[in-house]
């Protein structure tokens, strides 16, 4: 008996989202080319959101500082001064709409050392706009919450037994 089904059921997808750099990281990392390792040192977080908050405290020794979003343009300055030149500045984007005064606020010349820590609005379009989707920057978008004991955890499942 011969099927007279559709080859497709359901129209096949026309764009594919996907990143080849994830491809090649992995094919350099079989090739032994693996960047050199860093240890996570001081920084500054943007950001005084609970999750801004949060980050700071898990600074390796004492807290980084944070930035309020409101009082950026004064408060990023300070802080930078306060660390060392190649510190990574952590933004907790909290807030996407603000987004843009975040960035612009930040020099140029340490806009690559950007990680935005995202709670999973889209944001591409505003990174894209000011270069900062680029091979060298980190972004994160973390699924994270802030608990009843202001204590980070992963909100999109429970692990552990008991979960």
């Amino acid at each position: 008996v011969r099927s007279i089904a559709p080859k497709y059921l359901v129209k096949p997808p026309s764009a594919v989202w996907s990143d080849s750099r994830a491809t090649l990281d992995y094919q350099n990392l079989l090739d032994g080319k693996v960047p050199e390792e860093k240890s996570d040192g001081p920084s500054v977080v943007i950001g005084d959101d609970p999750l801004g908050i949060a980050l700071a405290k898990l600074a390796p020794s004492e807290p980084d500082p944070v930035v309020s979003v409101n009082n950026i343009a004064s408060e990023l300055t300070s802080a930078l001064s306060s660390r060392p030149s190649e510190c990574a500045i952590y933004v907790s984007i909290a807030q996407p709409q603000a987004l843009s005064q975040i960035i612009e606020a930040c020099p140029e010349e340490r806009r690559e050392d950007l990680c935005f820590i995202n709670y999973g609005d889209m944001v591409e379009n505003d990174l894209k706009r000011y270069n900062c989707c680029r091979d060298y920057q980190t972004q994160a978008v973390a699924y994270y919450a802030i608990n009843e004991f202001n204590k980070i955890e992963d909100d999109r499942c429970l692990i552990g037994d008991d979960a």
